[in-house]
């Protein structure tokens, strides 16, 4: 394993310092690599992977997502609850009237601007669904989300079953593969709130390249999304507060009614 892979896995804070030492370490002392890359969005980087690993001496297979449409049935207790809620949702409001809401099993937002893009939802009447399996809320926005009328958190929920409700029109999401490649089949458009790790790349990847999502940038991990020209030209450089938050959530939420969001979403279909 090479010294600068050492170096920077004690550099790096854990727990996302150990899955770049184990992988590190997985690429080195095994034959080769199998990658669920798809080069739709990624030929350049696949190109250079297998470069890579050929010049190491190993092998490198790239074989695409590996998400499978199949009939997602309950596996936990809050299943059906979260059922019978987006079955109300699509009753009250119509179908694609949802925004699902989840940041994987292991990244976690910035609690205020979460709050923040939650009253927005509430104060627009956009039912939502929040999944949360990587941590807790605070039990006021727990509350404030119950009374609301319109919104549900929990715990945990099967993803699928969700994406293919057809309640479901927006998923909020990090940006990880495995929530990426999950909504695809489903044709569920995506609006992003990269954290870390590669999201941030796969966020530019569909919002830049193909302009077939939305992203929210005033959220406060961005920070590194500044530099020109890479993202924002001669535009002013997001604030990054509350309630610039606030802003940017209430004109996404115009844009998603508008043609744009129309034609990201189909976009986003295009794409699958």
């Amino acid at each position: 394993m090479p010294e600068y892979a050492i170096n920077h896995v004690e550099q790096t804070d854990a727990p996302l310092g150990l899955l770049w030492r184990d992988g590190q370490m997985a690429t080195y002392s095994t034959q080769g690599t199998i990658n669920i890359a798809t080069s739709v969005l990624e030929g350049g980087t696949i190109d250079a992977l297998k470069t890579y690993f050929r010049s190491i001496g190993k092998d490198y297979h790239h074989i695409g997502p590996m998400t499978i449409i199949h009939e997602a049935q309950a596996s936990h207790e809050s299943d059906e609850e979260v059922m019978l809620f987006l079955n109300n949702m699509q009753d009250r409001f119509g179908t694609k009237s949802v925004i699902y809401i989840s940041f994987g099993t292991f990244f976690w937002p910035e609690m205020a601007s979460l709050s923040a893009v939650l009253d927005e939802l509430i104060h627009a009447q956009i039912p939502f669904l929040w999944a949360h399996p990587s941590g807790q809320p605070p039990k006021n926005l727990r509350k404030k989300i119950s009374g609301s009328g319109t919104g549900m958190e929990v715990s945990w929920a099967l993803q699928q079953r969700v994406l293919a409700h057809s309640a479901t029109g927006w998923f909020l999401t990090h940006g990880g593969w495995n929530s990426m490649q999950e909504a695809f089949p489903h044709k569920v458009p995506l609006i992003y709130w990269s954290i870390s790790a590669g999201q941030p790349l796969n966020v530019a990847l569909l919002s830049v390249k193909f302009k077939a999502v939305f992203e929210l940038i005033e959220v406060p991990r961005g920070q590194q999304e500044t530099k020109k020209p890479y993202r924002f030209g001669d535009s002013p450089a997001p604030r990054f507060t509350v309630d610039s938050v606030r802003d940017e959530m209430r004109g996404l939420l115009t844009r998603l009614s508008d043609e744009e969001g129309r034609i990201r979403a189909v976009s986003r279909y295009r794409i699958r």
